[in-house]
């Protein structure tokens, strides 16, 4: 936390340009499509706040940027991972594990698959806290509005994963929408996701043999509510995480396509093997024979070493 932009309680809290504030905060560039937006930077409670003011707009939103505290987490968990299902309903990765049925229903039983997915991130996220993985939100009030995870990649993980038994073959009867098991084995493809997280271990392993364990960081878990995207929240969750790393260790993500563009924009990178090989995890869908494979390639970003300097470098 910057020492040179805390402002006493009997202060009135100095106003910057959007340049000035994200250039102090995070190290960005500046963003002349939102140059009509001012920004406040405050320190209240220990919490990093962003007051953003639109020139057409009078009313102001507030936005919160903190590390989830380990006490009473159960509810905020199930709002952190209904945030991260709703910001995943529409990518590429999502549609990659749906079967034939599942892709061409998605809209009808969005709010079955939104709870199915809500529940997965809901374990998959208290399973990471218990790892020691951090986990930053974006607070609008007191809504969570936004979601990323850090975790610290310090030995390799298991790959193995037992692949499901062979799924029923012939045409499979559309589902109660109510029933979440029955929406699951109809709209989800098991294999297609086991060999998701597959591919994805692999990688992280290529990755460690190649960089060494305790020097890399993955983030996941990210996402933003539709309503808050657009406004610099998404990007100012990853730049409050990458803060948090040690200078000389490297950040990974595997990349959505909406989103690689962002990561570029930071300095992000495709991550390589000693080979040139880009580290990947590719999957044909079921639902288009047609369709050519989709690809979701990991992408890195190494931190200097000199730990009083907020850039970064490409690698």
């Amino acid at each position: 936390m910057n020492s040179d932009l805390h402002h006493p309680a009997h202060t009135a809290p100095y106003t910057f340009t959007l340049h000035d504030i994200l250039s102090t905060m995070f190290g960005f560039g500046k963003t002349s499509s939102q140059a009509d937006i001012t920004y406040q930077r405050i320190h209240l409670h220990r919490l990093d706040m962003l007051k953003t003011t639109e020139v057409d707009d009078p009313k102001s939103e507030i936005v919160y940027l903190m590390k989830l505290e380990l006490t009473n987490t159960d509810e905020k968990i199930n709002a952190i991972a209904e945030v991260i299902a709703g910001a995943h309903f529409d990518t590429l990765s999502n549609n990659a594990i749906l079967t034939a049925g599942g892709y061409a229903n998605k809209e009808s039983l969005k709010e079955a698959l939104l709870k199915i997915d809500a529940t997965h991130w809901k374990n998959n996220l208290e399973a990471m806290l218990a790892r020691g993985a951090a986990v930053y939100i974006a607070l609008d009030k007191q809504e969570i509005v936004g979601v990323i995870v850090l975790i610290h990649l310090t030995e390799k993980i298991p790959t193995e994963l037992d692949l499901p038994e062979e799924g029923p073959t012939g045409e499979v009867p559309f589902p109660d929408p109510s029933d979440l098991e029955a929406v699951k084995a109809y709209a989800q493809s098991e294999a297609k996701d086991k060999g998701f997280m597959h591919q994805l271990r692999c990688n992280v392993n290529s990755l460690l043999d190649h960089r060494g364990a305790g020097k890399l960081w993955e983030l996941c878990g990210f996402g933003v509510k539709e309503k808050y995207r657009r406004r610099g929240i998404g990007r100012a969750l990853v730049k409050y995480a990458l803060s948090q790393i040690p200078g000389g260790d490297r950040a990974i993500i595997h990349a959505e396509t909406r989103v690689e563009a962002m990561y570029r924009r930071m300095g992000f990178k495709y991550a390589s093997s000693e080979s040139g090989t880009v580290y990947s995890i590719t999957l044909k869908p079921e639902w288009d024979s047609a369709q050519r494979p989709l690809v979701f390639p990991m992408m890195s970003l190494q931190k200097e070493a000199d730990k009083t300097s907020k850039r970064w470098m490409l690698g």
